[in-house]
């Protein structure tokens, strides 16, 4: 009986080549992570478009009863920067964050610097108006606080409100249009509307007190835009030169209905009065407003209110 000899067929590949390829296979990947890392640590913002996206988002300050319900901040923290990240914005105000929020939203955002205090004490207790501003855009002139009180201290609660009530400035060099920007963020009493006025006055006096600045004031106005607060803010009279704001959200076109509530209470209800504005200077054109409903895969909300958002384009520099 005769025995059959199989011979393998040669390796086309030496040990010589096979190595060299595994090495440039090697290479490459590396090159793409590289390229990764690099556009991790990069603002890939496009510094060509100067459209100015702007977002007032009502973070709902952490607490044991939402915890115990299942809507605490630990479970939401992560939608809440979801929602953020995919609206993109140049500019961001948040209300009722307090440090560990506001400094875990700064930690995720890491093309921004943010400016805020907390209305306790003027420093890291009670809940922020913080306000983030992307670096690569803007760069900070000036900045400050208001307190709604009477002696303009933190921590103090007159007029009827039931809270210490602020506001958070920055005045702004808009590096894509060469424009100074005031950012202005607040939270207005949800008592008293005598509070809420008064506020919104000493808001407006800030404001005429930067007459060659574009506004944008972004926040939780506890009242709707038929209000008295509203009006003050939109008034056409003033006392150094500013013009009256305007409401992004009518000037794109909404008209106000029985469904463009932004504070929902967890259950996602459009029913209700628009108490979260962005209002802005005359001057800016509002390209696009909206009031953003999104929730996650298992139909979950990021806060208690929908974030409202505009798209602007600022005036030609002169």
């Amino acid at each position: 009986m005769s025995q059959t000899t199989t011979t393998k067929a040669p390796n086309p590949l030496s040990t010589g080549t096979r190595r060299a390829a595994r090495c440039l296979l090697t290479g490459a990947c590396l090159l793409i992570a590289m390229q990764l890392t690099a556009c991790q640590s990069q603002d890939m913002r496009d510094t060509a478009d100067p459209t100015l996206r702007v977002m007032s988002f009502n973070l709902r300050v952490a607490n044991i009863a939402d915890t115990v319900t299942g809507k605490g901040w630990r479970g939401r923290r992560g939608d809440v920067v979801k929602t953020i990240r995919t609206s993109d914005p140049d500019l961001l105000g948040t209300q009722e964050g307090k440090s560990s929020q506001v400094k875990y939203v700064h930690k995720k955002l890491k093309f921004y610097d943010m400016h805020g205090v907390g209305r306790s004490d003027g420093q890291s207790s009670g809940e922020f108006c913080a306000i983030y501003y992307r670096k690569i855009r803007f760069t900070a002139q000036d900045s400050g606080h208001l307190w709604f009180n009477d002696s303009n201290k933190p921590g103090k609660r007159t007029w009827g409100s039931i809270f210490p009530r602020m506001a958070s400035w920055v005045r702004l060099h808009d590096n894509f249009t060469g424009h100074p920007v005031l950012a202005i963020n607040t939270h207005l009493d949800v008592i008293s509307s005598e509070s809420r006025q008064r506020s919104a006055t000493m808001i407006r006096q800030l404001i005429d007190q930067h007459p060659d600045a574009l506004v944008i004031l972004t926040g939780d106005f506890n009242c709707d835009v038929g209000s008295e607060p509203f009006r003050i803010l939109t008034a056409s009279h003033n006392t150094r030169g500013q013009s009256q704001l305007i409401d992004t959200y009518t000037a794109a076109g909404h008209k106000d209905g029985k469904k463009d509530g932004t504070h929902h209470g967890f259950k996602g209800k459009t029913k209700g009065n628009r108490i979260d504005w962005i209002l802005i200077s005359p001057q800016i054109d509002v390209l696009n407003a909206s009031i953003v409903r999104d929730k996650n895969l298992f139909g979950h909300y990021p806060s208690d209110h929908f974030p409202v958002t505009a798209s602007l384009k600022l005036p030609e520099a002169e």
